[in-house]
């Protein structure tokens, strides 16, 4: 058993991996708010990942608190072992909405945090998690990922899990609206 996410409504659900029947992804329909959305084979999944060495947990239920922490290695990627970003490369992060407004933020390793103290990119936004949303640059390109926050991450009004952001993408945590800028850094 694995544990799939509505990307709609945020609802896990337990899903038997037997019945992907080989196929990379599967559609299904959420039971809470009926919306389609597309769950994908896991053994897929790892020949792809760079965690593929590491095994997919067999999830039966919530743990302890409630919660499936046991299996939030399914939704976030890792660029590697090296945290300095991919050569050539300069990124930062440009406030464009909310309490600091017109701050820049420079971005020097593959993995930044998004959130209040301690986090990488300190905001001062009080709708702000502690650790809100995280950046990961790969090869591929930047991942945001919302790191379980109370208020969500969003992407063009969509509440979103994790999703590939491009160069001038915009996005909102909190009160605050954020832009990724890369650029060479030639």
């Amino acid at each position: 058993m694995i544990v799939v996410e509505c990307d709609h409504c945020f609802a896990r659900h337990r899903y038997d991996e037997a019945k992907f029947e080989g196929n990379p992804s599967k559609k299904l329909r959420c039971a809470k708010c009926q919306a389609v959305f597309e769950v994908y084979n896991t053994h897929a999944w790892q020949t792809l990942s760079p965690l593929a060495d590491t095994a997919m947990p067999d999830v039966e239920g919530p743990d302890a608190d409630g919660d499936f922490d046991r299996a939030d290695h399914v939704f976030g990627r890792r660029p590697g072992t090296d945290s300095r970003l991919p050569e050539g490369v300069k990124a930062s992060l440009v406030v464009i909405s909310g309490p600091q407004a017109g701050k820049i933020f420079p971005i020097t390793k593959r993995r930044v945090v998004i959130g209040g103290e301690g986090a990488d990119v300190l905001l001062e936004d009080g709708l702000v998690s502690r650790e809100h949303a995280a950046l990961e640059i790969a090869e591929e390109g930047t991942w945001l990922l919302d790191l379980r926050s109370s208020s969500g991450t969003f992407v063009g009004g969509r509440r979103v899990r994790e999703v590939l952001i491009d160069d001038r993408g915009e996005f909102t945590v909190g009160g605050s609206t954020l832009m990724l800028v890369v650029t060479d850094a030639g």
